[in-house]
């Protein structure tokens, strides 16, 4: 039991040990009952927030007991505001209160005493309080000026009165005043735009899509922000002060209050969930390791087991998530956008069966509704009467719901045409340009959920479909309110696999469906030549596409959405993937060469990008695997245009320049092969004598004895794939050189730099680079190591800057200097990393586990070595040495980043005897790097957390 005493200069004081013991005690009680194994039995999050809320008033009750003393002196009124007075409130959540008071009464001197000892007290017990202080005249004034003023005290609650209770500030009845003022002018209508004006405004500050890597679960799309904009406009235009009284709004059907209120019940037992696992530091960015931990708290499992699909626990949860705060964000922006209708009805002109213009959008046709014709259409069918009582959270019920709602307004050719083929209303919209009537929209939320599998399967709908996806003109608002309201899933079943399914890493930051729905967007971009949006190194794909026949475009456009559908079903998506779209292309009505088409570029999506990207580009035989692989020029131009779009959608600049010149690199030298047959290489003795005649050509003087060297001891096949410009800078490197070092930059502008290097020390150069250029906040994203027969390595950079881009001259001159002084031997790559690693410190983010694996058949000539693993400063430094001390001879090494995560990608043969290596050596080669890049691994986590400690 607390007690109070009072000291001599009448401060009180107050234990509030047992109220703090009571307090956290109820934490573990709140945490017990999030999950079934939970010690209080799984309760859903409203009904967790409102027992906080309810035990926040009785020891708030309690406080104001203590405070006794001075109830006489200070005679004031308590509101509870914010999420508090919602009893929606959350462990670690601020306490809003709200004291209102009459300054005739009561003086600042008693005021200030009174919520100072009061606001005191609460914060020793261990909670976050905000308190303001108002006479009743400044709530009306604040509420007229202020829009987030007057939405907090429409959540305002009274706690306990100390004034007139006859006054309305004084009887609990603040809100309703508040409301009152609001509703003079227009009925609320100015400050409904005010509050949707704002969702809009939030949603462009903190992304405008549900799908971001660590939503925020109160600002956020989404969020719980959205449910309260809504709950503000409702009780401002109808009264309505609580989720269960929105059932009683004009057209709201038990299906909506049922979809909103179960949305709203996950995120709060999120948020709960959230802010008892962050503790006093509680906010509501849903972080990467919170992500993780929370769902393991929740009750997630991996579902690796399973036949059908194979995701993790916290992918599992994400997903659960990104759904409920999708339907979070579409039923408040909608149903207040149908709130802010003009009053004044237009007459409606009929574009189709069912289907009018009614205030320049497409809607459906409703009872009363006289057309052009001036005809007043026949009365509907009566539909059934819906449930009228569902039990709530507290065990009541709630309010006796509308028999039909707005179904019962609905013309019967209109409800027929929602049963039988929603798509039409879509066709009208993109016959006539026109966006889609917001009443309308609720409709089609509603019969997603409940359209007729045969219906779905048929011929009429998939034609519909099928012209709505595959139309260059239909606007992509069209097609995303078709995902959003969850009626692209209902008529294409394979799609809601991929709904909101997120990918526990950083680098794909939007959810497999949002990434399938901008990859149709950019490809419809890129097929019409529109410049605008694409990104700028997407040129070269517009011009492919601009050969492409009209008549492929619609197998391309599915395949762009389709060619992830495999996701979530298990490992190799892409052929999984490959099996559904045979179902959906004859679903279609595509005739067989299409589907088998469609069917290719779905499986092979992922082969011009893991090849650019991860192989020798100069390798005949990677060429003409590829070759074999597509058969044809048509495939190649659709999958290169395919490949660069499942690019461009993963994340804003994804397609980098490099990427792209990769990508086009290897669409040239398989279109050669295509043309010309599987025996075109470019090492014949003509194309030899040719490129030396390019190179002589570009010298001031004639090359002679140089010129000669350098083709007579460099290797064929790095001379014949060497553009003559390129060469003839290397030239002048190698006749530098002489039997030293020398170190050679090009491209000050653009998206990367080329670093050359000659030097006539042949082991560990790679090593020493990337030591040096990852000291200096470099990334390396390929190495050509080119050996002349007399023993000179001739290697070739690709660098890029730690915020993209080229390398700027201030930065290549101290790599310049430093990278000479290393390959003298003058300086310690080791000591230079370690001082600039020191102090850093990453973001956090999900691991990411380390895989090696060797490749011995794709090269003839080389093993080729895969490491996937954590990308960190100075890691390819880490694995240059470790293949050094393998006895490894590194020829090519390419780098791909994806997020935090790295693929390297390394070319070798035996040090020494110019061999592959044996399975033997292969095996051995694999272990020593796990083992080093375990123990890197090791030493940067011991550096972070050292870097961390004050």
């Amino acid at each position: 039991m607390s007690r109070a005493t009072t000291t001599s200069n009448k401060r009180l004081v107050i234990d509030v040990e047992p109220l703090r013991e009571d307090y956290e005690r109820t934490l573990r009680r709140l945490g017990g009952m999030l999950s079934p194994e939970g010690s209080e039995g799984q309760r859903g999050g409203l009904e967790i927030a409102a027992h906080l809320s309810g035990w926040l008033d009785d020891h708030l009750e309690e406080v104001r007991a203590l405070l006794e003393p001075f109830a006489d002196t200070c005679p004031v009124t308590v509101y509870a505001t914010g999420s508090y007075g919602r009893r929606r409130v959350c462990p670690g959540s601020d306490i809003d209160l709200l004291v209102v008071y009459d300054d005739a009464e009561v003086s600042t001197c008693d005021l200030g005493l009174w919520v100072g000892g009061f606001q005191t007290t609460l914060r020793d017990i261990g909670w976050k309080v905000g308190m303001a202080t108002r006479t009743p005249e400044q709530c009306l004034k604040l509420a007229r000026e202020d829009l987030s003023i007057a939405a907090s005290m429409l959540d305002a609650r009274l706690l306990w009165s100390g004034g007139d209770t006859e006054l309305p500030w004084a009887s609990g009845r603040l809100a309703q005043v508040v409301a009152d003022q609001l509703r003079e002018r227009d009925g609320g209508r100015g400050f409904v735009r005010q509050v949707r004006e704002g969702c809009r405004i939030r949603h462009q500050r903190s992304g405008r899509t549900v799908y971001l890597l660590e939503p925020n679960l109160k600002t956020g799309r989404g969020g719980l922000r959205d449910l309260q904009a809504l709950q503000w406009s409702a009780f401002v235009l109808f009264d309505a002060s609580s989720i269960a009284e929105l059932a009683r709004m004009p057209g709201f059907e038990l299906v909506d209050f049922t979809a909103l209120r179960d949305a709203a019940d996950f995120l709060f037992r999120v948020r709960v969930a959230l802010h008892l696992e962050m503790g006093r530091f509680a906010n509501d960015r849903l972080t990467f390791r919170n992500q993780e931990v929370l769902a393991r708290r929740l009750g997630y499992e991996d579902s690796r087991d399973h036949a059908a699909r194979d995701l993790l626990a916290v992918e599992r949860f994400m997903q659960d998530l990104y759904r409920a705060a999708h339907t979070l964000a579409s039923m408040s922006l909608r149903w207040q956008d149908i709130w802010l209708l003009p009053e004044v009805d237009s007459r409606p002109v009929a574009v189709a069966d069912g289907v009018c213009v009614r205030q320049r959008r497409i809607d459906l046709v409703r009872l009363k509704d006289q057309l052009d014709r001036n005809e007043v259409l026949p009365s509907p069918v009566e539909e059934p009467r819906l449930r009228e009582e569902e039990e709530s959270p507290s065990g009541g019920t709630w309010p006796a719901l509308r028999p039909g709602g707005l179904a019962s307004v609905l013309h019967p050719t209109s409800v027929g045409l929602l049963r039988n083929n929603p798509l039409r209303i879509y066709e009208a919209a993109l016959d006539t340009g026109l966006p889609l009537h917001p009443v309308a929209e609720t409709h089609l939320a509603r019969e997603a959920q409940r359209v007729n599998v045969q219906n779905a399967q048929g011929p009429r709908m998939a034609l519909s479909l099928r012209r709505l996806l595959c139309s260059l003109d239909c606007p992509e608002e069209l097609i995303q309110s078709m995902a959003d309201l969850r009626l692209l899933a209902a008529v294409l079943p394979e799609f809601q696999a991929v709904t909101a399914l997120a990918q526990h890493d950083v680098y794909h930051v939007y959810t497999v469906d949002a990434h399938l729905l901008r990859a149709m967007h950019e490809v419809k971009k890129v097929l019409t030549g529109e410049a605008s949006g694409l990104p700028e190194h997407a040129g070269p794909f517009v011009e492919v596409a601009a050969t492409i026949p009209s008549h492929r475009h619609e197998v391309l456009v599915l395949a762009c959405l389709l060619h992830d559908i495999g996701k979530g079903r298990g490992k190799g998506h892409s052929a999984i993937g490959a099996r559904l779209v045979r179902d959906i292309g004859a679903r279609l009505m595509l005739t067989s060469h299409q589907i088998e088409h469609l069917v290719l570029l779905v499986r092979e999506h992922l082969l011009l990008p893991l090849v650019s990207q991860r192989r020798d580009l100069d390798d005949e035989e990677t060429i003409r695997h590829v070759a074999l692989t597509v058969r044809n020029k048509p495939i190649l131009d659709d999958l290169v245009v395919l490949s660069a779009v499942d690019m461009m959608a993963v994340g804003p600049n994804n397609l980098t320049a490099w990427k792209a010149h990769l990508l086009m690199d290897l669409y040239k030298r398989v279109c050669h092969v295509l043309e010309n047959g599987l025996d075109a290489v470019w090492r014949t003795n003509r194309a030899l004598d040719k490129a030396r005649g390019d190179v002589e050509g570009l010298l001031e003087e004639r090359g002679g004895e140089a010129l000669d060297a350098f083709f007579s001891s460099m290797p064929k096949r790095y001379l014949l794939s060497t553009p003559p410009r390129v060469l003839k800078r290397h030239l002048e490197a190698y006749t530098e050189a002489q039997g030293g070092v020398s170190i050679h930059f090009a491209g000050a502008s653009g998206d990367y730099t080329e670093l050359t290097v000659c030097t006539s020390r042949r082991s560990g150069t790679l090593a020493t680079v990337a030591g040096v250029v990852s000291a200096h906040r470099c990334n390396i994203l390929s190495a050509q190591i080119n050996t002349s027969r007399e023993g000179v390595t001739l290697d070739v950079f690709a660098l890029q800057s730690a915020a993209g881009g080229a390398i700027p001259p201030s930065a290549m001159s101290r790599v310049e200097v430093d990278l000479e002084r290393a390959l003298r031997g003058d300086l310690d790559v080791s000591t230079l990393l370690d001082q600039r690693r020191s102090g850093l410190r990453g973001r956090e983010v999900p691991p990411v586990a380390t895989v090696v694996t060797v490749d011995q058949g794709s090269s003839s000539r080389y093993t080729i070595l895969e490491v996937k693993t954590r990308d960190r400063v100075g890691l390819l430094w880490v694995i240059a040495r470790c293949l050094l001390d393998a006895q490894c001879e590194i020829h090519v090494s390419k780098i791909a980043t994806e997020g935090i995560q790295v693929i390297d990608v390394f070319y070798v043969t035996h040090r020494g005897e110019a061999r592959k290596l044996t399975d033997a050596e292969a095996s051995a080669a694999r272990e020593l790097l796990l083992g080093a890049l375990a123990d890197f691994e090791r030493q940067a986590r011991e550096q972070a957390c050292t870097s961390t400690t004050p």
